[in-house]
């Protein structure tokens, strides 16, 4: 009995859920944060920096090798005045660093925006800079009613797009696995709050006032439907 309560629990305990449901990066950054390697001389690199909130917030100055890649020619500039290793890159192409020298790779809200041939080069191209050890942490809207509001999004990737390609959970793809040595250090899902009476209607006039009268109590009383609409994935590489 307490086996099968903890398993519902683990499954279905979403108060936390509160905490992920804003659009405010800050709670995505901080889970990244985590994982930053100790050695101030490893390379870290930011791919789609934008404003460089990301490094600010964590203070990567402190990180001797510290690359901020946009594709914004006009982010890049500004960046600079802030950020010594601030370059123009646009993914999928070819990173600017040798094979296995980069220790950290962070990427929030970029692979949206790639079709599924250039999201696969360019996990190839992070493979290919990572160190053994090295984590990578995606950061990734999913598919929700207002995804494709942004005319740039090109597609949602589900995490086992990651598992699939990175993990070597299936070889019988039309494209080959990348690798076998990734493992999932953390998986955090962003979430957003419906109605929970969405839909829920009939033809009597009476009957749909008591249904949103129901609504408006469960409201108060904290009875909340929350949906996954993005996610934070933090994969480590090992040998």
């Amino acid at each position: 009995m307490i086996k099968t309560w903890q398993t519902w629990k683990s499954q279905h305990d979403l108060r936390s859920a509160s905490s992920y449901t804003l659009n405010d990066r800050l709670p995505f950054f901080d889970i990244a944060g985590k994982h930053l390697p100790d050695d101030k001389d490893a390379f870290i690199v930011d791919i789609g920096a934008g404003d460089g909130y990301f490094a600010q917030h964590l203070g990567l100055n402190q990180y001797r090798n510290l690359f901020l890649l946009d594709g914004n020619a006009a982010s890049v500039a500004d960046l600079q005045a802030s950020f010594q290793n601030a370059l123009i890159y646009v993914a999928p192409g070819k990173l600017p660093f040798e094979d296995n020298t980069v220790a950290y790779i962070h990427c929030s809200h970029l692979i949206e925006h790639l079709s599924s041939s250039d999201l696969y080069d360019f996990l190839q191209e992070m493979d290919r800079v990572l160190i053994d050890s090295g984590i990578i942490v995606v950061s990734t809207p999913m598919l929700w009613s207002r995804f494709y509001d942004d005319l740039t999004h090109v597609r949602p990737y589900n995490p086992t797009v990651f598992q699939h390609y990175l993990m070597a959970e299936r070889r019988n793809r039309t494209r080959d696995v990348i690798s076998g040595n990734y493992s999932i250090v953390e998986l955090v899902y962003r979430y957003g709050v419906e109605d929970v009476s969405e839909g829920l209607h009939s033809d009597n006039l009476i009957l749909d006032a008591a249904i949103e009268l129901t609504k408006r109590a469960l409201y108060r009383i904290g009875l909340k439907r929350y949906r996954k609409n993005g996610y934070t994935l933090v994969l480590q590489k090992s040998r």
